[in-house]
């Protein structure tokens, strides 16, 4: 039975993880810093390290097969936005920790979450080559420059290594869907939306006009884009995984109003931190070489969160989901 190392596994990405490689016959261990199991997955062996220290990394890796790399500083556009050098120097010195470590003990495969953030602005759709060919768009170029330091460090121990190490790197962008942060400034835009519809905010208020575009990405779909890097690739990979599928805010939240059956008002405020308008990521490298297509659609992934968000929060289902 192979052994996976899921770095921040009590987080959001880690926690939907470790849930379906537990049930693939992994071995799983999932790490964490401050914050404790919320949602403990059964059979997951939880381990507390501090990855900013190299000799707390180096201990936990002993035995392991696979790494899959979610820990990083994160947060939504408003956490980004405050604090961005506490992004760049704390997910940079987990990186290096993490693979320095997996070099040294002999790991055989990692996986790096990265981001859609890497790339400039562009006049196409993104492919994965188009990542390096200018600055990230401005407002995030703290996260772009952060994760593309993140990916040099994964090619380097890939390539330019005597141990090589399989190395794929996985650009998301806007994952959603059970164990998600729903509560201050690092819930993203639809555990936020989903937090106010539910809890019968009226008015309802969108940060920006909602005529943001996004592509929304069910959390299970990454999850079965994840078992297939594990399983079939080889050397340094790199890859966006994303449904295709660009959606409004004001469209999304419409959705979720409907599923929650809410007639409530909407408010926008201009004055609040937003995203960029539009970034569309091609997925056709992905689908072509591994076979992958995200299967869950955006109206069905939230109806599975909003029930999920109202079990855990002990609020009535009600008749209309």
């Amino acid at each position: 039975m192979e052994k996976v190392l899921i770095t921040g596994g009590t987080g959001f990405l880690g926690s939907n993880i470790a849930k379906r490689l537990i049930n693939e016959n992994y071995e799983i261990y999932a790490t964490y810093h401050t914050q404790k199991p919320i949602y403990p997955i059964s059979g997951v062996k939880y381990i507390n390290v501090n990855l900013l220290e190299i000799s707390q990394c180096m201990n936990i890796m002993e035995n392991i097969d696979i790494v899959i790399m979610c820990a990083a500083y994160v947060g939504g556009i408003a956490a980004i936005n405050c604090k961005p050098l506490d992004l760049l120097n704390n997910s940079t010195r987990i990186n290096l920790n993490t693979l320095e470590a997996a070099y040294e003990n002999g790991i055989k495969k990692c996986i790096f979450i990265s981001s859609g953030a890497v790339y400039p602005k562009l006049n196409c759709k993104a492919k994965e080559e188009y990542a390096f060919i200018g600055n990230p768009i401005e407002k995030y170029y703290v996260l772009g420059w952060t994760k593309r330091f993140g990916e040099i460090l994964c090619n380097m121990y890939a390539e330019k290594v005597n141990k090589k190490i399989d190395i794929t790197v996985l650009r998301i962008d806007n994952i959603y869907g059970p164990y998600d942060t729903f509560e201050g400034n690092k819930a993203h835009v639809i555990p936020s939306l989903i937090k106010k519809v539910v809890n019968n905010d009226d008015p309802i208020l969108v940060w920006g006009n909602g005529e943001e575009k996004k592509d929304f990405l069910y959390v299970e779909d990454l999850v079965e884009a994840i078992l297939l890097c594990i399983k079939r690739t080889k050397d340094f990979n790199c890859y966006n995984v994303v449904s295709g599928k660009n959606r409004t805010i004001n469209e999304v939240l419409q959705m979720i109003m409907d599923i929650c059956n809410s007639k409530n008002n909407i408010k926008y405020d201009l004055s609040k931190p937003t995203s960029i308008s539009e970034r569309n990521l091609d997925n056709s490298k992905i689908r072509f070489e591994l076979g992958f297509k995200s299967h869950t659609e955006l109206y069905d992934g939230l109806v599975k969160t909003i029930l999920w968000y109202k079990k855990e929060h002990k609020i009535n289902i009600g008749e209309n989901i």
